[in-house]
């Protein structure tokens, strides 16, 4: 009976798959996916910096980004609502406050640009607040709101597209006076944000490409850990092997072997293989084999198999590279990312 390799093998057919397509379709696609979005997000912020410095002291009808202070409390505001649920572990309580609703407040306000002119700014109904959330409003013991909202003084960025138009305010006591106005782009949202808009996109073009050469790395390690295999399956040819000791390497049963290849070659290698197999095998007996002399490698019978281990490994790295990255990259509240916060104590600790 020929010796049958330990369970930490795979089958001829998913030998093939675990070796090629695995890494290919894991650390390969993840590769792409990260270095497309590093530099789309790479592209993004460049755009976002020429239309910055191309403000100038002078505003110009047509500008896409505004950057002006604040002159009026409360022009635009978002609300998350969240739901508190209580958890103890380990004798101390903690609440997770988790989003259950959002909604965005907005109305006509203006700001102050550097050059001191006034711009009326004209939020659309899907107008998206970049701030952080500030404020806390506890409706209820287990629900409460917090809130972003641009104060008066406040620099910010305005995306959308600069005009002039009538505006009664501009116009003071004459009719027919014109104003700067800023609107939404057509099918585009408005975005008011308190922080540049190139740092956001900056730091995720950092994290692209940061994790896509991490990816490509792993990658290459997943196809060189089956060196063996693809020496094997390359190179492999029918060889004999005679058993010349047994023993147990690492709690495995173990068969050391000296292969006899083609014209005359020979070298030593080791299998690890089944219990049945172990007692079944005597120190002397000879079984035919695949082997490759390029590698000193060699396996039993006819069939090229490929380690599970070295498929295994990789393949949690991996995992856990998506989780980083996930953790890493994960969006702002304000680009659709749930509104998930964890505080110590109790729901009624801080209600009044």
């Amino acid at each position: 009976m020929t010796p049958e390799l330990s369970a930490w093998t795979w089958g001829p057919a998913a030998s093939l798959f675990f070796a090629y397509a695995f890494p290919v379709l894991t650390s390969g696609v993840s590769t792409v996916r990260s270095l497309r979005s590093g530099a789309r997000a790479r592209r993004q912020a460049h755009a976002v910096r020429e239309a910055a410095e191309s403000e100038t002291l002078a505003l110009d009808e047509g500008d896409l980004l505004l950057r002006g202070r604040v002159e009026e409390d409360g022009a635009v505001r978002a609300i998350v609502e969240q739901e508190g649920t209580e958890a103890e572990r380990s004798g101390s309580w903690s609440v997770t406050w988790t989003e259950r609703s959002r909604k965005i407040e907005v109305k006509p306000f203006s700001v102050r640009h550097a050059s001191g002119e006034r711009v009326r700014v004209e939020p659309g109904r899907d107008t998206k607040l970049a701030a952080p959330l500030g404020a806390t409003e506890r409706t209820s013991l287990s629900r409460r709101k917090r809130i972003a909202a641009v104060a008066t003084g406040t620099d910010v960025w305005v995306t959308g597209i600069l005009g002039r138009e009538l505006d009664r305010e501009a116009a003071g006591a004459y009719r027919g006076g014109k104003g700067w106005v800023m609107r939404p782009r057509r099918q585009e949202p408005m975005v008011i944000a308190t922080q540049a808009p190139e740092a956001a996109l900056s730091k995720r073009a950092r994290a692209g490409a940061t994790f896509g050469v991490y990816f490509a790395i792993l990658f290459g390690v997943m196809l060189l850990a089956q060196g063996s295999y693809d020496a094997l399956l390359l190179t492999g040819v029918p060889a004999t092997a005679v058993v010349t000791e047994k023993s147990h390497r690492d709690g495995e049963p173990h068969l050391a072997v000296e292969v006899s290849g083609p014209r005359g070659a020979r070298f030593k290698d080791g299998w690890d293989v089944t219990s049945a197999s172990f007692d079944a095998t005597q120190k002397g007996d000879s079984f035919p084999c695949i082997a490759s002399v390029v590698s000193a490698t060699s396996q039993p019978g006819a069939e090229r198999r490929a380690s599970g281990v070295s498929t295994f490994i990789p393949g949690v790295i991996w995992l856990i590279l998506i989780l980083v990255a996930r953790v890493l990259s994960s969006r702002a509240w304000h680009e659709g990312e749930t509104v998930i916060e964890t505080e110590s104590g109790r729901l009624a600790d801080s209600f009044r």
